[in-house]
């Protein structure tokens, strides 16, 4: 019978597992390390004893590994099983007589998670305030821009020429892209060719506030630039750059929204830019309010860092009424017809608040005269059984409450000044009188 060959099972060296200290034998470590601290002449003694008590579970476990359970961690065990008393209390050393409280915040503060490092707070932008000129040829949008921006009409508008007369400043307080800004625009009359007399006047107003700004907006109406730049509106820039050489210049191209293609826009753009007097060029609608917060942050960036010379609640410098009178004479424009309303003025007699503080019914009174040249422009104004300046007056109160805030009660006559467009003493009179800047 063939020799039947034992087969042994490999011997694998099994690995004890490290017997877990007792309560009793943690206590007595705990003890011992904490008078070693006290006493370190006899640290050697202490820990002596220590292992003399505790020789007997060392020699049973020198089959075992040699490695020992790290100090201030607790003993490992295999995955999956709980041990099957409490768990062991993790003993820590402290050279410096601490606790062992404290040495466990010690190692939680070490242990502790590092959030991200926080980004640091922007840095908050110097303020800027400074001074823009609204210029341009007569018609192109000023003052309807100058009121969109503000909010507040404070300008006479019309679709016809020279509605503007005198400069008029709106003050605009915001953030832009450059951090708080305050603008103060100067509405000025359209420029022209000089004629004499009252429009010597509004030229003289347009070109001396040109050359006494931060920057100049030069406005152009862009439906009519299509078929090419106008001949009055390059007449308009010369005239401009002659006064202000050295001041920046930004092109506002106005009414984009009476093109019926965008695309239109491109070609009036290189236009201008093939002039390089420019610093930049930004299409807006004063109509639809449309671009108006590109024209701001762009204009920020011309005027110097400093702080604001308005308050912020400030809308402009001229009195209430001063612009009754520039909206009365904004009516009487858009009633009239053919030359009448350019030879025309409006003059504020009487302008009375002593009830705009009543709590029950707050009231303005409002006396204004009209004046004009001829007597036939008188019965003109006048209209057929006074239809036409009652027109005029219903207009002009609307606006004039709602620039009130209250109900105004309001007053027309007509006066006539022969010539006074053209007379030095007839402009005086009616205010168009130049002072030393």
């Amino acid at each position: 019978m063939p020799r039947q060959t034992e087969l042994k099972q490999p011997a694998f060296k099994q690995r004890k597992r490290q017997p877990t200290p007792s309560r009793a034998e943690t206590a007595a470590r705990r003890a011992a390390n904490a008078e070693a601290a006290a006493k370190p002449g006899k640290a050697s003694s202490s820990k002596a004893s220590s292992s003399k008590a505790s020789s007997s579970k060392a020699s049973s476990s020198k089959a075992s590994s040699s490695k020992a359970t790290p100090v201030g961690r607790a003993a490992k065990r295999p995955p999956g099983k709980k041990p099957a008393g409490p768990p062991p209390e993790a003993v820590f050393l402290d050279d410096g007589g601490g606790s062992a409280a404290d040495g466990a915040a010690s190692t939680a503060e070490r242990r502790k998670p590092k959030g991200r490092r926080g980004t640091a707070a922007p840095k908050a932008l110097p303020p800027r305030c400074g001074t823009v000129a609204l210029v341009g040829r007569p018609n192109v949008g000023k003052s309807s821009l100058l009121n969109a921006l503000l909010g507040q009409k404070i300008a006479a508008t019309t679709h016809k020429p020279q509605t503007t007369r005198r400069t008029l400043r709106g003050v605009l307080s915001t953030t832009s892209k450059h951090g708080p800004t305050q603008l103060v625009f100067v509405d000025t009359p359209g420029l022209h060719a000089e004629k004499g007399g009252l429009y010597s006047f509004m030229l003289d107003e347009a070109l001396d506030a040109a050359a006494d700004v931060d920057v100049l907006a030069f406005l152009v109406e862009v439906d009519r630039q299509t078929r090419g730049i106008m001949k009055v509106d390059e007449e308009a820039l010369q005239r401009l750059l002659q006064r202000a050489p050295k001041t920046p210049v930004v092109l506002v191209l106005n009414k984009i929204d009476v093109l019926s293609q965008k695309a239109a826009l491109l070609p009036v753009l290189q236009q201008w830019a093939l002039r390089g007097l420019f610093k930049a060029y930004v299409p807006v609608s004063a109509h639809e309010r449309d671009g108006l917060d590109d024209l701001v942050d762009e204009l920020a960036s011309w005027v110097p860092e400093g702080a604001f010379v308005f308050p912020e609640d400030s809308l402009t410098d001229q009195s209430e009424r001063d612009i009754a009178a520039e909206l009365i004479r904004e009516k009487v424009m858009l009633e009239l017809q053919q030359e009448i309303p350019y030879r025309t003025a409006v003059l504020v007699e009487h302008f009375d608040e002593s009830r705009r503080g009543d709590r029950r019914k707050p009231l303005v009174h409002v006396a204004a005269v009209v004046v004009v040249e001829r007597d036939s422009h008188k019965s003109m104004v006048i209209g057929k059984g006074g239809a036409r300046i009652k027109a005029i007056g219903q207009r002009a109160r609307k606006d004039l409450e709602h620039l009130l805030q209250c109900q105004v009660h309001l007053e027309l006559f007509v006066k006539v000044e022969a010539d006074w467009t053209q007379t030095p003493q007839g402009l005086r009179k009616l205010g168009y009188v130049r002072t030393n800047r």
